[in-house]
């Protein structure tokens, strides 16, 4: 049964999701991703409306102006993008950038052996 609140939040919700995870980094070529996302748009256009490529972007070395102005050109990019097959309901691309990601377990710096229950270690 649905919740009356959910319905106009799943009657938007797109078909076909498309994630990428990677660091905001020159050597991850982000942007040729999203050119290439462009491109599928423009052959395909019967999926403009129905797809969404969610990037989750990490931060990478910010106090460097290479970087900075890498991450500048990615938004730039994506902009570009958005105008060009978006509209008032729609945006093909949602990029987030956080550095909220959760930290590896088991913390770095110890084995997974310290981490055994003394039942695993038998």
């Amino acid at each position: 049964m649905w919740r009356p609140r959910r319905r106009p939040l799943l009657e938007r919700r797109r078909e076909f999701l498309l994630v990428r995870v990677d660091r905001l980094d020159l050597s991850k070529n982000i942007i040729r991703g999203f050119l290439a996302f462009d491109r599928f748009l423009e052959l395909y256009p019967e999926f403009c409306d129905s797809i969404t490529f969610l990037a989750l972007l990490q931060p990478s070395r910010e106090d460097v102006e290479e970087y900075v102005t890498y991450r500048e050109r990615v938004m730039r990019t994506v902009e570009q993008i958005n105008t060009k097959y978006g509209n008032t309901d729609w945006m093909p691309i949602d990029v987030r950038i956080q550095d909220n990601f959760r930290r590896p377990w088991p913390p770095t710096g110890t084995t997974t052996r310290s981490w055994s229950t003394p039942s695993s270690t038998a």
